[in-house]
């Protein structure tokens, strides 16, 4: 085959992985906003262009320092407004590129684009992305992860290229710069791209100098200190607490994940996490699968050591904070290393089933494939019910709202007895509570910043003494004494009712 038809044929596969991403997450393009949706929304809406220089110099209504996530929400809010499916849209790019750079990123290291082809299709389908894809918010690890591959690609081209094209190497500084203002944990790109170098020297058995040439990571290393000065010492940014109860079973929990991504729950390690001899047995277990495979490849897989070793250093490097805290979504980009690695045991697996038994194998390798995109497809589908569930729980309660109280006063505080299903778990994902943020929703929907939501945590309050003292707690009181506009509502199943005057007067009788 010519090398232009080999081309073609694997621009056609990637076009083809592309094609099936889409159709299968077209159909969040229905869900609604959820949770972080509505703050970030309403951090960036209808205040114009002019605040976008205070993306880069405050925190503006977050604690973390992401100006790159604020500029993409007030991207879409520009051109889409509320209609949810724009944003949606965007995701979909986002992780449209990020596969077209994984299969890049996995040829540079394989030089084998089947290989490639097939890690790209494993990432692209990963049933934990759909934390990233699938919740609009998710978006963080999308955007990191364009700036973070485009910078390990240029790194690697810069060296494999003999260190001539300067250019690759300023575009990877620039991109890495990019990346710590999407996401703090870019930081651990500088590890990254030293590691990329420690690899193809020992992958080609270099006899040059050692160590390397450190200046090529002086600029990484002033770009990352400059960044930490700024966001802990100007901006004064927060990070997430560490978790130290889940240091011992978190990491186990997401490892086994990203290599089997089944309905795992997590509670199940909650218990495992008090006894460290425990972790460590079910960590070896975790290891048994695909030990095995590797012990029956070992002849066909000894000659990528370097590259096994590779891809498992890039999971534990930048999946590291998730060692801390909970998130599926951070194993979106460390899910590539994951990626690599199968792909290389696949397509090794099918060369030795061709040269043991001669016949059959591209059967084999096409029904691999084919089970791979329909246990993918199953997950998925699964996974994405949980986000649709909940993002109509938040659109029936904004819709239900505003069809009561098309316009609402200025500075009125709005309390919200027995709201939804708080808590939805559903497969083995989970999302926090869509309320949490309903103020951001009512404030963006009614375009006014001075409106404030009360709601009571647990929604089975059935005694009217019970509900007034909510009301008590979250300054009702107070409200009417300083005759303040303040609207009462109560949900009954899925319907939403206004009760302010009958709790006015309930007020008055008690006092």
């Amino acid at each position: 085959m010519s090398a232009a038809k080999s081309s073609t044929k694997y621009y056609l596969s990637l076009l083809g992985i592309l094609i099936l991403m889409i159709a299968v997450y077209f159909p969040t393009l229905k869900a609604y906003f959820i949770v972080d949706d509505f703050m970030w929304i309403n951090i960036v809406g209808g205040k114009g262009w002019q605040q976008i220089p205070s993306f880069f110099t405050k925190l503006s209504g977050v604690r973390f320092f992401r100006p790159f996530i604020k500029l993409a929400f007030w991207t879409d809010y520009s051109i889409y407004g509320l209609n949810h499916t724009g944003y949606h849209l965007t995701n979909l790019i986002l992780h449209s590129c990020n596969i077209l750079l994984t299969f890049w990123l996995c040829y540079l290291l394989i030089k084998n684009k089947t290989i490639a082809a097939i890690a790209a299709l494993i990432f692209a389908l990963h049933p934990m992305h759909t934390e990233s894809i699938s919740y609009i918010s998710g978006r963080t690890e999308l955007i990191h992860a364009v700036f973070f591959l485009t910078s390990v690609i240029c790194f690697i081209k810069y060296i494999q290229s003999e260190e001539e094209h300067k250019g690759l190497y300023y575009s990877s500084i620039i991109t890495f710069g990019l990346g710590l203002l999407t996401k703090e944990t870019a930081v651990s790109l500088l590890m990254v791209v030293f590691l990329s170098e420690l690899f193809f020297r020992f992958q080609q058995n270099e006899d040059r100098k050692w160590p390397p040439d450190w200046q090529k990571y002086v600029p990484y290393l002033i770009l990352l200190i400059s960044y930490v000065i700024l966001r802990q010492f100007i901006i004064k940014a927060n990070v997430y607490p560490i978790r130290y109860d889940a240091i011992w079973y978190r990491p186990i929990y997401y490892f086994i994940k990203i290599f089997v991504p089944i309905n795992v729950h997590g509670h199940i390690f909650t218990s495992i996490s008090q006894s460290l001899s425990l972790s460590i047995i079910t960590a070896l277990l975790s290891m048994l699968i695909p030990y095995g495979i590797y012990y029956f490849l070992h002849n066909d897989l000894k000659p990528h050591k370097y590259l096994l070793l590779y891809c498992l250093s890039w999971i534990v490097i930048i999946f590291f904070p998730v060692y801390f805290n909970p998130g599926e979504r951070y194993a979106y980009l460390p899910s590539i290393g994951v990626s690599l690695i199968y792909g290389l045991i696949i397509y090794q697996g099918i060369q030795s089933i061709k040269l043991r038994f001669r016949a059959g194998a591209n059967i084999v390798f096409v029904a691999v494939i084919l089970g791979i995109v329909a246990f993918s497809y199953t997950r998925i589908i699964e996974r994405n019910r949980v986000f649709y569930k909940v993002g109509e729980m938040a659109r029936i309660a904004i819709t239900q709202l505003i069809t009561q109280k098309p316009v609402i006063p200025k500075g009125a505080t709005l309390y919200f007895i027995n709201p939804p299903e708080i808590w939805v778990r559903k497969s083995d994902i989970w999302t926090r509570p869509f309320f949490t943020t309903f103020d951001d929703a009512v404030q963006i929907n009614y375009q006014d910043s001075s409106l404030k939501v009360y709601y009571n945590p647990d929604n089975n309050l059935t005694e009217e003494k019970a509900k007034l003292a909510f009301l008590l707690h979250s300054g009702f009181k107070k409200q009417a004494a300083m005759d303040k506009k303040h609207l009462v509502f109560e949900y009954r199943g899925d319907m939403l009712y206004e009760r302010t005057a009958e709790f006015s007067q309930l007020l008055v009788k008690n006092k």
